[in-house]
This record gives structure tokens, C-alpha cells and sequence, in this order.
């Protein structure tokens, strides 16, 4: 059908219809609803600093990104983009990712939005009661913990890209930096005025006891890779951070601090280079990984000289441009990928913190522009064309943006001093900055519902 400028034609999809009633005759009413609630939430972002127009636009993809009758955020809503054409790296994202679904959060809590962390954490809780004491990368929207990788062969893929996957093995994986995200984003909810209950801080105090006992067990990293497990540097770093928040969240007499010191060496004597002084991957490894721009975020008692040096390393090895790639070593997968847009962002994020603010600007300005006609990004970029690869619209891409748009804004006001501590405390400079202490006070009194480990159903919506 061939639609011309100013004309319009409905398309309606319907499960069910009710008797004698032309559901097409209800087009306008539905969409005047659509977009009344749209307008609402976005009218709720608190945000006030430059690229507003962008940071909205990826607080919209992120709400999108949310299913409100369970309360799970997810990855990306579609399966099987390749991230190289005509190769094997074809995944199905349309699950929540304990990891992506915690920089979600954190991000909208930036903007001044709490309904949707309640209720993550709800079906957070659920999700894991169902499967302790594992503790599962990623859970299906529903709740579900089976979520079997199947080929559909059938199908061609897009531009002749196969396999099409429905399912992703990844969900029996150990990744250890989800213990660290999950305390992270305790602690980010409580420092907001959140209430965790009794149950839910049992659940935190029994995440931190697995951390105690196996951070120095290998794993898959962060990135999936499906070779075998080795000592990731970044899973390391979580690890610490799930024993930091776990001190200052659970005042229950537990040490942590000991174990805390304890990974803090090991990544001080195995993870760093012992040429160039910077982190590496992997323990005795000399690759570095674009993950590690992230530790300048963590509040990790790092050496400032080995951070810059670390980011420096990860430009020279991983940056073509403006883009990087997440690592160059092997995965074991064959085929090439395109550039990780979320590494990009990092890159801002690190670049502010080492007292190169111009770079990560100018840097940031022309991620921006990158955006399709739409203000979407994907997952991915290829570096020469700028073509997307990958699934699209993906949470990492815009969860990316809006904290480094945040981040600059900190910079502008306090200097590289209100990008330090943890994501918590970025979050609180940020909204109470907005709000103004008293009015954050106040908006923070209508969101204290505790979160249960046997949840209740609530609405997921902002601070009114």
C-alpha cells in the first residue's frame, strides 16, 4: 500500500474482539490514550541539562523497554540482528538482564523516576525465590528461569544472517558481576528513599555470602563469551562492589571489609599489566576489555594513575574513532562484530573522570549525532559506515546515553568530585540537584512501599 504525504491509514491487531463492535471504529480513542500516558511520563523527567531533547528521547525507549504486569526490563525487543552480517553472532535480547536492568534504573532514577525500580525489584525478588540459591543472569519477562537457545532454520535472518536463535544459553552462565549489580542497586534504592523489607535484605545478605565464597571462581565475563571461563577483571571489580554495598547496606555485625581487601590485592597483583600498569581482561592475560572503562564508575580504591593508564590502554587498543570494540581476543565465535555503542559512552564517563572533560564532550556530541532519523540507536555500529548492526532499539545504547548526559552535567557543577563514589551517590547528586533537597524529600515520601521478597502487585509509574 503506498501511503502519501498527510495520509493515514489504520492498521488494527487484535487478540479478541467484543460482540457486534468494530474495533477499528475505536482507533482514535486508543491512540489518544497511547499518547496521553506517553506524554504524561516523559512530562515527569526531571532532567534539565543539555541534550535534553536526546535524554528524553532514550528515557522514552527505556520505559518502552519495561513490561509493566511483572515489572521486567528487557534488553532490546527483538532477536537475531546480526552484529555482523552473514555471520553466527545473531542473539535474542527480549529478556531482562539482571546487569542491563540495573544501569536502567539507575538511569531513569537520574532523571527523577522511582515507580519503575519498585516494582524491578519486586519481580527481581520472585524471579530469584524461584531459583536460589542460584542466581540466574537473566530471567524471561514472565518470571521464567528455562530459556533454552533453539535455531529456527526455517528462517532465512536478516540480509541472509543465520541462525535465527529464539531462546539464550547465556542463562546458565556465571557471571559474577551480577552480585555486585544487585547490591549496587539495593544500595541506589534505599539512598532514594526506597524501603527494602526484612526478607529482601535476607536475599542481599545471601548474594553477598555466594560473593564471599566464590569471587575468585572464574567465569564468562560479562560479555557472554562462550569459551571457558577465565578471571575476569571486571567480575572481580563487582565483587568488590557487592562486599562494599553489602557493608553499607546490612548492618548485621558480618565483616565484609576483609574479603573486600582480599579481591582488592588479588586484582592488584594478577590484573594489572606488569609492562604498561593498567587493568587487564582477564587474570595473566594482556588484553584489556572495554568494560574496564567502567571502574572508574565503581568506586573502587584504584590508583588514580593506573585508571588513566588503563583508559589509555583500552583507546589504544579497542578505539577506531569514535567507536570501540568490547575486546579483540578470542571468544570462541567465528566472525566479526561491529563497535559496542555502550563502550563509547563509558569512554565519556572514564574520560571525564581523569581530568579529560573537552574529549569527552565533543566526544559525546558526536555520539549523539550518530542517532538514526528516528532517535534510536542500536546495539552496535559498524566503525567505516556507520551502518547499525545488532538488535535495535537496545537499553544499553540509551541507559548509555542518559548517564553520560547526566555525568557531564555533574562535571559542569562539581567538577570530576561528582563523579566519585558509587552509583548511588551519582544518583542522589543528580536528582537532588533537580528537586532541590526539599522537594526531593518530598517526592521520595510517596515512593517508600517496601519491596517483599513475595511482592505484591503495584502500579509501576513515576513520582507523581
Amino acid at each position: 500500500m503506498a501511503v502519501r504525504a498527510g495520509e493515514r491509514h489504520d492498521l488494527v491487531l487484535a487478540g479478541n474482539t467484543v460482540a457486534d463492535e468494530d474495533p477499528r471504529l475505536r482507533v482514535d480513542e486508543f491512540l489518544a490514550v497511547t499518547e496521553a500516558f506517553w506524554r504524561e511520563w516523559i512530562g515527569y523527567c526531571r532532567y534539565r541539562g543539555p541534550d535534553a531533547a536526546m535524554v528524553r528521547r532514550s528515557a522514552l525507549v527505556l520505559k518502552l523497554l519495561t513490561y509493566a504486569p511483572t515489572g521486567a526490563v528487557v534488553a532490546a525487543l527483538t532477536t537475531s540482528l546480526p552484529e555482523g552480517i552473514g555471520g553466527e553472532r545473531n542473539w535474542d535480547y527480549r529478556y531482562s538482564w539482571l546487569r542491563d536492568s540495573s544501569f536502567t534504573l539507575y538511569a531513569l532514577a537520574s532523571l527523577g523516576y522511582s515507580g519503575e525500580g519498585r516494582c524491578y525489584h519486586d519481580y527481581l525478588a520472585r524471579c530469584v525465590r524461584e531459583t536460589l540459591p542460584r542466581v540466574q543472569i537473566m530471567y524471561g519477562i514472565g518470571h521464567e528461569h528455562e530459556l533454552t537457545e533453539t535455531r529456527l532454520d526455517h528462517l532465512e535472518g536478516y540480509a541472509g544472517s543465520r541462525p535465527v536463535r529464539s531462546g539464550n544459553e547465556a542463562y546458565s552462565q556465571r557471571q559474577m558481576d551480577v552480585y555486585g549489580q544487585i547490591l549496587d542497586l539495593a544500595l541506589l534504592y534505599e539512598s532514594l528513599g526506597g524501603r527494602l523489607d526484612e526478607q529482601y535484605r535476607r536475599l542481599l545478605r545471601t548474594l553477598a555470602n555466594f560473593a564471599v565464597s566464590h569471587w575468585r571462581d572464574p567465569d564468562q565475563g560479562l560479555w557472554e563469551m562462550r569459551g571457558p571461563p577465565q578471571h575476569h577483571v571486571h567480575g572481580k571489580l563487582m565483587s568488590w562492589v557487592a562486599l562494599d554495598r553489602a557493608g553499607r547496606l546490612l548492618h548485621d555485625g558480618a565483616d565484609w571489609s576483609a574479603t573486600a581487601r582480599a579481591v582488592l590485592e588479588a586484582i592488584e597483583a594478577d590484573g594489572v599489566d606488569a609492562d604498561g600498569g593498567h587493568l587487564t581482561q582477564a587474570f595473566g592475560s594482556s588484553n584489556t576489555d572495554a568494560a574496564l572503562l567502567l571502574a572508574p564508575m565503581l568506586g573502587v580504591p584504584l590508583e588514580p594513575a593506573t585508571l588513566e593508564r588503563t583508559v589509555a590502554a583500552v583507546e589504544q587498543e579497542l578505539r577506531h574513532g569514535d567507536f570501540l570494540w568490547r575486546y579483540r581476543a578470542e571468544d570462541g565465535l567465528t566472525g566479526e562484530e561491529g563497535a559496542f555503542l555502550i563502550c563509547s559512552f563509558w569512554l565519556v564517563d572514564a574520560l571525564l573522570t581523569i581530568g579529560r572533560a573537552p574529549e569527552a564532550r565533543a566526544l559525546f556530541d558526536r555520539l549523539c549525532a550518530s542517532a538514526n532519523d528516528v532517535g534510536l540507536f542500536a546495539e552496535e555500529i559498524e566503525p567505516e559506515s556507520g551502518a547499525f548492526l545488532g538488535n535495535i532499539p537496545q537499553a544499553f545504547t540509551h541507559l548509555a546515553l542518559i548517564a553520560s548526559a547526566v555525568n557531564l552535567s555533574l562535571h559542569d557543577r562539581h567538577g570530576s568530585a561528582g563523579l566519585a563514589g558509587s552509583y548511588a551517590d551519582r544518583a542522589r547528586r543528580s536528582v537532588g540537584a533537580t528537586f532541590g533537597w526539599r522537594g526531593l524529600w518530598a517526592a521520595l515520601k510517596q515512593c517508600r512501599a517496601p519491596i517483599r521478597l513475595w511482592p505484591s502487585r503495584k502500579s509501576c509509574l513515576a513520582w507523581p
